[in-house]
């Protein structure tokens, strides 16, 4: 590397610090905003509030601790007390039961008929002791409203009466005035995570519509993982237990998104072009509105998920939106369906983001996985379904990971070692290349002839060292999402009281520092240009500091390859 340009690529990232740096930002930046406060008295469509119906029940409110607006039943322009939708022969009180097979708990209330809890019975949760639980502590899921013409009967004011109950099945049944039944039935799969639902409407209706709300994030599964937060490295650095927190669908249609303070975007989407994403990045709420064919819609964290699925996915409208409460990520969505437009059942799965568990339901769940690039994603498939394999037969994660490194030097070794032909090549010539830029350092035309008739006449193709390189690029942005954050790595043990879970970062940082030794010693036995010596120490410093906050899973990967790369170039002659 010419020394100008190296000293032209530090004083770039230099400036990129300084600018970046929160002295620079505050001192010269933008003032600062709060977050705004998201009212619960206003007409937004995801924040209407809603009068007490005859029953006068008022609907459950988000944890306190969050400090989180009321989130009650979206999509009402209008309400109404209207004696023919009143409620009558109500219960005196709210009840709750619970549907359970071998893999899932959930637990629904006799108000709204709601989901109110999902528990995972093979998944531990927060601690040893606690089981994953999916839904946020006094919210609900599968709630929602029906509205009739200019009527709207919001279900959170519904005590249901609970009948026709067993471990996989229930019914809940309201009467209204004039002879109108509402009639919500859930059935669990004996095994698995799918939970299926029936909304009927009994008696005289015009046209009603049926809207099922998601309120709520879901809740947090994971332990916070601790960070070395070293600026400016915190420029690259997020905080995985929430990063993957959002909402997530697949439709084909048109969807139109609003962030406050920004230009509304209509967009078509494709089915075809994966799963459409509602992140929530910075301290403004975002909205989003969808209609069209949906194939599912869902709220996602790291390694759980739910999602409504429709049976009939035609003629859909759903609403979403995100902001953030505290620094605290906060979603809600509603899916709407008149039932003269079709079926409005719903399968609605609570369950982990695990491949082939999405996959056997054959509703396309697996487009939620955030396996890189479209392009790259089969490559992301094959590795998972092979370290999956291999699993049967070595039946430790870590060393899965050990014997799969190993397997992808073997199947990158002829890249591999044509770019370390070319690298030895080209430091052979390092002492000539000197020279000519010496002899000819204030003539940069006539030092680029010579360099490329030297080039030639030793038979050294420039970009033989980054080509090969380049061709590896696609399987490591693939391997990334595998090793990284694979549902089958969390809480996977490699080494007892050592790495206790590959999914989170090495507890006493022996494998960045080992991953950064291999990385130093590697590099030194390919570099021969002083001018390049700086990178020799502040790559691998650098390096550490990163992988301290990955999974130990990807740092233990990355160690291996290092290793290895280290081996071929002692061992294999070039």
């Amino acid at each position: 590397m010419d020394k100008n340009f190296f000293i032209a690529i530090l004083l770039t990232v230099l400036i990129i610090i300084v600018y970046t740096s929160p002295q620079y930002q505050k001192r010269f930046g933008k003032a600062f905003t709060r977050a705004p406060q998201v009212e619960t008295s206003q007409t937004d469509s995801l924040q209407t509030s809603v009068p007490p119906q005859q029953t006068a029940v008022q609907p459950r409110q988000a944890p306190s601790a969050l400090n989180t607006p009321t989130v009650q039943a979206p999509v009402q322009e209008k309400t109404v007390q209207d004696t023919a939708f009143a409620q009558i022969n109500a219960p005196d009180r709210e009840e709750t039961t619970i549907l359970k097979n071998d893999d899932i708990t959930v637990e629904l209330s006799s108000r709204a008929g709601a989901v109110i809890q999902a528990t995972m019975n093979k998944y531990i949760g927060l601690s040893k002791d606690e089981n994953v639980r999916l839904v946020t502590n006094g919210q609900q899921f599968c709630t929602g409203t029906i509205r009739d013409n200019d009527a709207v009967i919001d279900l959170s004011n519904i005590l249901f009466t609970i009948t026709d109950h067993t471990d996989n099945r229930v019914t809940f049944i309201a009467e209204l005035t004039n002879g109108k039944r509402i009639i919500k039935e859930y059935t669990l799969d004996a095994t698995g995570y799918m939970l299926h639902t029936v909304t009927t409407l009994d008696g005289q209706w015009s046209d009603p519509e049926l809207s099922f709300s998601w309120l709520g994030p879901l809740n947090n599964t994971e332990e916070p993982t601790r960070q070395i937060r070293i600026w400016p490295f915190t420029m690259f650095m997020r905080d995985d237990t929430t990063l993957y927190n959002k909402i997530s669908y697949l439709g084909q249609g048109d969807r139109i998104v609003k962030e406050e303070g920004k230009k509304t975007k209509t967009i078509r989407a494709y089915s075809k072009e994966g799963a459409q994403k509602l992140e929530v990045k910075k301290d403004k709420p975002v909205y989003d509105t969808f209609k069209g064919d949906l194939d599912w819609f869902a709220i996602r964290n790291k390694y759980f998920m739910t999602a409504a699925i429709p049976k009939d996915n035609k003629r859909w409208q759903a609403e979403s939106n995100g902001f953030l409460v505290d620094g605290s990520k906060w979603f809600n969505f509603t899916i709407s369906k008149p039932t003269s437009a079709g079926n409005t059942a719903l399968d609605i799965y609570f369950g982990p983001i695990s491949f082939d568990t999405l996959k056997s339901y054959n509703s396309n769940l697996t487009e939620i996985m955030e396996l890189s690039w479209r392009f790259i994603r089969p490559i992301s498939i094959a590795f998972l379904w092979t370290i999956k394999k291999m699993y049967k037969v070595i039946p430790n994660w870590g060393i899965v990971i050990i014997v799969f490194s190993v397997l992808i030097k073997i199947v990158l070794y002829p890249l591999s070692k044509s770019s370390l032909s070319s690298m030895k090549k080209m430091s052979s010539l390092q002492p000539q290349i000197n020279e000519l830029k010496d002899k000819f350092k204030n003539n940069p035309q006539k030092q680029h002839l010579e360099m490329m008739a030297l080039y030639k006449k030793e038979g050294i193709n420039p970009l033989g060292g980054c080509l090969p390189m380049l061709l590896q690029l696609p399987v490591f942005f693939a391997l990334y999402p595998v090793v990284g954050r694979a549902f089958e790595l969390r809480q996977a043990m490699f080494i007892p009281h050592w790495i206790a879970d590959l999914s989170r970062p090495d507890p006493f940082y022996i494998l960045p520092v080992a991953m950064g030794i291999s990385m130093y010693f590697q590099s030194k036995d390919t570099m021969k240009d002083p001018n390049q010596k700086p990178m020799l120490y502040i790559m691998p410093v650098m390096m550490v500091i990163l992988f301290a906050n990955f999974s130990s899973g990807l740092t233990l990967y990355w160690f291996m390859f290092n290793i290895l790369t280290s081996l071929q170039q002692k061992f294999v002659k070039l």
